[in-house]
């Protein structure tokens, strides 16, 4: 059996098989196949299979024909079929190439597709991670937000707590310090009241009022006599008061020749006694000449000291030696030193009207009053002046207003004035009153005078200070320098 047929078979054919050429009979085969849409490998194997059968049906025809011309016919045909089975197989290999190939092309695209999907995979699988790592740290960060928002939040209420706790720590101490503040001030206060009370008692009662004023009024009362029974009356009499103008003029030219010499000063003194003296042959010349005097030497001193403090010592020397030389004089130099500076006297008055400012010695030009700084620079000249004549003076029984005991009782009475009346003037006039006369009153008063001036640069002088009184600080400055070094600062005494 050849190509799948049995030789011997009694199948034949019905009807001889025109001559029949193997390679036409194939190509007839493919020709009159209709054309369908079929691929390479489907036609390839319907020509293969019509071959075939062909083959067949030859080999039939070679068995009947026995002839040599029929064998060789047949055997040609033959040939051509071998051929034409070797054509075939060439196709056979070719499709089976082709198959190869297109397998192989298969195979390449199912790889590629393969290897598509896997990266559209891995694609798809990095996107989920990257997704899931995105989502985790959008976690991490909503959480560590969360974490700060809450450690913030936390940080400030431990801050609020904090400041809370400080400022109740604050404000306790704050009320603690009121507190020991408060006490501390009630006890000074108290202390300010004793002592104010001790110096009171020490002055011996000298600083009521009531009897500063009696005071004060006497010498006013003293200057308006001097007016009516000197002043007016010398006016009354031209010619006298012509030759008493003489005596005046000669007066202010030995009172401007006063220098820091104490030879000097005793010449002057023995010059204006002698004029003084010629003169009590009118005792109405004598007593006019003499309230000059008392005015000359007050004015001498609002205007001199104030240039020169030194000037106080030899202007208060001659005022004292004439005082224990001219009888009478006493009288006129106690009420002009009180009405021109009742500070001398430890006494204070409200200013808020024209008698107020006319008792304390204000001076008032053209109804205008004047100035503050000048009116403190005159009443520190006079201050000066009698302070040093009151430690100066020996003979307190025969001239109180100059003495010790007046010196004292001008301290007891400016510490005791009432606060709501003091004012810059106050602490000039002190200052001028301690570099004056302060080293003294301590040799004399010792401790008592000690504790006087300690009060006066303790509380006295802080209220000052709370003023803003310039002066006030100057004597500061004046106690500080006693405390830490004991020097009062006194006055430079006048040369031989």
């Amino acid at each position: 059996m050849k190509f799948g047929l049995d030789f011997n078979s009694d199948v034949l054919p019905r009807s001889p098989v025109a001559n029949l050429d193997p390679s036409s009979a194939f190509f007839d085969v493919y020709k009159s196949r209709p054309a369908t849409p079929r691929t390479e490998q489907a036609l390839a194997i319907e020509l293969l299979n019509n071959t075939l059968s062909r083959m067949n049906r030859l080999l039939i025809l070679r068995a009947q024909d026995s002839s040599a011309e029929r064998r060789r016919r047949i055997e040609l045909l033959f040939q051509k079929g071998r051929s034409q089975n070797d054509y075939i197989g060439q196709l056979v290999e070719q499709k089976s190439a082709l198959d190869r190939k297109l397998k192989k092309r298969e195979v390449q695209q199912i790889i590629e597709h393969q290897e598509k999907l896997r990266r559209e995979e891995e694609a798809r699988r990095k996107a989920l991670q990257e997704e899931k790592e995105r989502k985790e740290r959008e976690e991490l960060e909503r959480k560590k937000k969360q974490e700060e928002e809450a450690k913030r939040k936390e940080e400030e209420a431990a801050k609020q707590r904090a400041e809370e706790e400080k400022k109740a720590a604050e404000e306790k101490k704050l009320k603690e310090e009121k507190e020991k503040a408060e006490a501390l001030l009630k006890l000074k206060e108290k202390l300010r009241k004793a002592k104010e009370e001790a110096a009171r008692k020490a002055a011996g009662g000298f600083t009521v009022p009531e009897e500063v004023e009696k005071e004060v009024l006497k010498f006013r009362q003293d200057i308006l006599d001097i007016k009516k029974n000197i002043v007016e009356e010398m006016n009354k009499n031209r010619e006298l008061k012509k030759n008493a103008g003489v005596v005046k003029r000669k007066l202010n030219i030995k009172f401007g020749q006063l220098s820091s010499s104490m030879t000097q000063l005793n010449t002057i003194t023995r010059e204006v006694v002698e004029l003084v003296n010629y003169t009590k042959q009118n005792e109405l010349v004598y007593q006019w000449i003499l309230n000059f005097i008392a005015k000359a030497i007050v004015a001498q001193a609002e205007t001199e000291v104030i240039v020169q403090p030194t000037a106080a010592l030899p202007l208060a020397r001659l005022a004292l030696h004439l005082l224990q030389n001219l009888d009478g004089l006493y009288y006129y130099l106690c009420a002009r030193f009180a009405k021109k500076c009742a500070l001398i006297l430890g006494y204070t008055c409200a200013i808020d009207t024209e008698e107020g400012r006319t008792r304390m010695g204000w001076r008032r030009t053209d109804e205008k009053w004047e100035a503050e700084v000048k009116y403190e620079e005159r009443m520190g000249g006079i201050a000066a002046v009698w302070a040093v004549m009151a430690r100066l003076g020996a003979d307190q029984k025969s001239f109180p207003f100059f003495s010790m005991a007046s010196e004292w009782k001008f301290m007891a009475r400016m510490l005791n004035t009432s606060k709501d009346l003091i004012t810059n003037v106050h602490y000039v006039v002190f200052c001028n009153w301690w570099e004056a006369a302060a080293e003294y009153l301590v040799k004399n008063y010792g401790k008592q005078a000690i504790k006087g001036l300690q009060l006066a640069v303790g509380d006295w002088v802080s209220y000052g200070k709370l003023k803003s009184y310039p002066a006030a600080t100057r004597l500061s400055i004046l106690g500080e320098d006693y405390a830490t070094q004991g020097n009062f600062n006194l006055l430079k005494e006048m040369d031989n």
